[in-house]
């Protein structure tokens, strides 16, 4: 297995167990926006931390550039994310989420001179296939709820957005971006756009002791999530890295039906074996 493919699933753990975390406090009352500037704030610390233990920040033209449009890219996301959550189920919402790595699978290969062989190609059609089992058996759990297609329309936007963050990331660093800057650029659009999404979306700057917690584990794992997946695009390709890390949701089901007692049933059975099978072929 090449380090890239490790790398993406150091990814793809700490995305599945920020899912569930996720997954938790959507489910209570809190400020949403709150929370996701106080991820930012942890996630800033952390890598300032790193940065100076690696030589400082620099802040060259290339770097602050591209942090902000990939910074964007993921506010953005997990903002509309979060909006289309208020309408839909979060197990609907999430699982569509996660089909972000195929605007990395068709775009890589036009603008980023990476080839989709044979190999990764089955490994991506055993991805695609894996989320879409997820979707019908959460669709199928769920079919007493009615879903209305605006805020569906959110949660496709936000994954399409996810996935041009994957491929900036690439370009970013073919434009030889100072990481450490580029990981401290980023959590800084986390904490102004949650506090705007607070302020004129939710009207609610609340910071209760759940929020800090949460927020604080989140911040961990959001650090975790996006160093592994600039370090696995770095030392490899985003198309083989960007779909291993979307497979979080193998770590999310694990934990979901281990503490929260959910059933596991034949759709998600074949689910996390198709992931399996695209874990295979992408890490060849």
């Amino acid at each position: 297995m090449s380090l890239s493919a490790v790398l993406a699933l150091g990814s793809m753990v700490c995305a599945g167990v920020n899912d569930f975390v996720f997954k938790k406090y959507v489910s209570k009352t809190h400020s949403k926006g709150v929370y996701l500037s106080l991820i930012g704030v942890v996630w800033a610390l952390i890598s300032y931390a790193i940065s100076l233990s690696s030589g400082g920040l620099k802040l060259d033209p290339n770097t602050v550039v591209y942090s902000i449009v990939c910074g964007f890219f993921s506010i953005a996301a997990q903002i509309l994310l979060l909006e289309s959550l208020k309408r839909i189920d979060a197990s609907i919402g999430s699982t569509i989420y996660r089909l972000n790595f195929v605007v990395v699978i068709i775009l890589a290969p036009m603008f980023l001179g990476e080839l989709l062989t044979p190999l990764r190609f089955t490994g991506s059609l055993l991805a695609v296939g894996s989320v879409l089992f997820l979707l019908k058996n959460n669709a199928r759990q769920n079919r007493h709820h009615s879903h209305k297609f605006s805020f569906l329309y959110l949660a496709i936007i936000a994954s399409i957005l996810r996935g041009l963050m994957g491929v900036f990331y690439k370009i970013a660093l073919n434009h030889n971006i100072d990481v450490n800057t580029f990981l401290f650029i980023n959590p800084l659009l986390w904490i102004s756009g949650g506090l705007i999404h607070a302020v004129f979306f939710e009207r609610d700057l609340s910071i209760s002791k759940e929020t800090v917690i949460y927020s604080g584990i989140s911040g961990f794992l959001v650090a975790g999530i996006v160093l592994f997946l600039l370090l696995a695009v770095k030392e490899g390709e985003a198309i083989i890295a960007v779909p291993l890390s979307q497979l979080s949701f193998i770590i999310t089901l694990a934990l979901s039906t281990w503490l929260l007692r959910e059933k596991m049933t034949s759709l998600k059975a074949i689910g996390i074996l198709l992931a399996i099978g695209t874990i295979f072929c992408l890490s060849l």
